[in-house]
Formats: C-alpha cells, sequence, structure tokens
C-alpha cells in the first residue's frame, strides 16, 4: 500500500478518499490555480466545508489510519520526504485523532492507539525522556533536523506541531528550537521557518516566548542597523 503513496496518480486517489471519509467537501479542479502547488502552503478547510458523515466512515477512517499507523516507523523516513506522499501523510496525520478510553485500559493500548504524529517523533515509545526512548529508528533527532529543513518534509513538522498536545509541543521547541543560535538560524531557513512560525503559535511558556522575542527582536534591530550604516 505504501508504494501507492509515492505514486503521482493514486496518492492523489487517497487523499480524495480520506477526505470523503472526514466530511471535507473538496473545490472542482476548475477552481484550483494553476500556480505550482510546490510553492504553496497548505490551505486548512474552512469549517463549513466539512459535511456530515454516517458512522461507517469514521470506522473506514480509523481502519485506512490503523494500517498506516502499523507500518514500520523507518518507512515513515523516507516518505517524509517523498513530495507525492508528504500531502497524503499531511492529512493522514490531521485525521489521527484517537477517540477516547477509559484510564483502566489505557495500558492495553495498542501501537494503533498511538498518534501518528508522535510515532514519527518518536519511533514506538511516546515517552518524552531520552534516557528511556528505544526507538526503532536511528538518530531520531537527525531526522526531525532533516525533516525541518527539507522544502517538503517541513511540512510533516508544521502539521505535527498544529496537532501535537502541548505536552510535545514543549518536548519539540525544547529538543529543536530553544536555543538562541537555532532560532536565528531557523527563522533564516527557506523551509524551516515555517514551521517556526507554527511552534510560535502554539508556545504558551512564558519563558519560551521572551526568548524568542528578545533573539529575534535584537537580530532585526541589527539587520536594520546593517542596513542603514550600508545607506
Amino acid at each position: 500500500m505504501h508504494e501507492q503513496f509515492t505514486d503521482p496518480f493514486a496518492s492523489h486517489v487517497y487523499q480524495a478518499i480520506l477526505n470523503t471519509l472526514n466530511g471535507h467537501a473538496t473545490k472542482n479542479l476548475s477552481e484550483v490555480p494553476e500556480e505550482p502547488r510546490s510553492k504553496k502552503r497548505k490551505l486548512q478547510p474552512k469549517a463549513e466545508s466539512v459535511l456530515q458523515t454516517p458512522p461507517s466512515f469514521t470506522t473506514l477512517r480509523e481502519k485506512l489510519v490503523g494500517i498506516v499507523k502499523s507500518w514500520d516507523p523507518s518507512l515513515f523516513q523516507n516518505l517524509a520526504f517523498d513530495k507525492y506522499a508528504v500531502p497524503l501523510l499531511q492529512a493522514i496525520i490531521e485525521s489521527d485523532v484517537p477517540a477516547k478510553v477509559k484510564k483502566e485500559k489505557k495500558s492495553k493500548s495498542s501501537k494503533r492507539d498511538k498518534k501518528l504524529a508522535n510515532i514519527l517523533l518518536f519511533g514506538e515509545d511516546e515517552s518524552f525522556f531520552p534516557q528511556t526512548l528505544e526507538l526503532n529508528v536511528p538518530d531520531p533527532e537527525d531526522f526531525v533536523n532533516r525533516l525541518l529543513r527539507d522544502t517538503v518534509g517541513s511540512r510533516i513538522i508544521e502539521t505535527i506541531i498544529k496537532v501535537s498536545s502541548d505536552e510535545t509541543i514543549q518536548h519539540v521547541w525544547n529538543t529543536y528550537f530553544n536555543d538562541e543560535e537555532k532560532l536565528v538560524e531557523l527563522s533564516q531557513h527557506a523551509a524551516a521557518n515555517f514551521a517556526l512560525q507554527r511552534i510560535f503559535e502554539r508556545l504558551t511558556n512564558p519563558d519560551d516566548i521572551t526568548l524568542s522575542v528578545k533573539t529575534l527582536l535584537f537580530e532585526a534591530v541589527d539587520l536594520i542597523c546593517n542596513i542603514s550604516h550600508l545607506s
């Protein structure tokens, strides 16, 4: 099935199926601008575009998402950089809203019950503490850093930031953004700056917000001063 994700035609069919199962009405192709999609960021569907669907659609959607989540995490490392697979993976990540389970049954949840966003970030273990992680994918931090700076893969990080819990957001911030040099570098990167914008929208810790504002504000002031000096 994963071969279909990288197919330039089949991947669109899967997206259409997922949109239908989610109740998202899609625009007619004649209404889509002819500008290259690779240069545009994915627009979020409007609330009025969501249609009511029968309960069977939810079951089918969960079955499709469950199949994808059962794949070996290393497979995602390849798909996350493919220009045809990424839009479909984004749609699946956004569709992966697990049903609420009782506390006593939580420990019995299988891999299929874990969010795809966390599987991409942490492998099979959703722990946020590096000393307890036993990942099936090599160098998870290297993988996410590559995604951040990849023109296609960075879209996956944007989507993960959008749907993840506050706890996951804090871990992602601490691991990949919480450093003055990183903030400046990522803010100036052609791909990573979009993920940086998204995580700014999710920050809740005053110290993190203060660090971001001070770092980037001082950088902007230095830039303006340099430009003024040259003129």
